[in-house]
């Protein structure tokens, strides 16, 4: 079966992936990060430069400023993740899951800066057909939706949620907002990597 690694960046959770003897396919709009993780791609891995989205076609990739110089870690295809921040802007090609004639798919990991909703919409039907494992990073602060319905909207594909704590897997009835999410950004106790797994 073979792995999805969305927003792969510069390709640690393909990395991780192909140690695991797991066939992984990165996808990574962002050209500088794109020519890092091609540069260094492992045995039985590929990667192509392309942005998961709802859409086949063409958008535009935002590039947060960073001092006199752009961030690479935190490109956003959501226009409200740099809402007031000085981006630059990179044309970018993008693709439904769907549309792709993939094999069968065991486990997806999406990490692409509150564009994760149009990612998943265009892969319903992939969803559907493989029921994959997945584990996506959901930031309430990049989209402006609760992290609950976030949350919610990824469980009603017929999933249960899980979050990581302490190194042991809960169920996401003990996951917190307040605690655990809102206001303790860029702290320890902060959980932004939900864990689905097919029912």
């Amino acid at each position: 079966m073979l792995a999805l690694d969305i927003g792969a960046n510069r390709g640690i959770w393909t990395h991780v992936l192909s140690r695991h003897g797991v066939k992984t396919l990165a996808l990574e709009p962002n050209p500088k990060m794109f020519q890092v993780l091609n540069s260094a791609l492992p045995a039985g891995a590929e990667a192509r430069m392309i942005a998961a989205s709802d859409a086949s076609g063409t958008a535009e990739l935002e590039v947060p400023g960073h001092g006199d110089r752009f961030s690479n870690q935190h490109a956003s295809l959501n226009p409200a993740r740099n809402c007031g921040r000085s981006v630059g802007k990179v044309e970018v090609e993008t693709v439904r899951l769907d549309a792709m004639d993939l094999p069968p798919v065991g486990f997806i990991k999406i990490d692409v800066e509150g564009h994760e909703k149009a990612v998943l919409d265009g892969a319903r039907e992939l969803v559907k057909r493989d029921r994959p494992r997945m584990i996506v990073e959901l930031e309430e602060r990049h989209t402006q939706i609760p992290i609950r319905k976030s949350v919610a909207d990824i469980e009603a594909l017929g999933y249960d949620a899980f979050i990581l704590k302490a190194g042991t897997l809960r169920r996401i009835e003990e996951f917190d907002p307040a605690r655990d999410h809102n206001g303790v950004e860029d702290t320890p106790a902060y959980i932004n990597n939900f864990i689905f797994l097919p029912r």
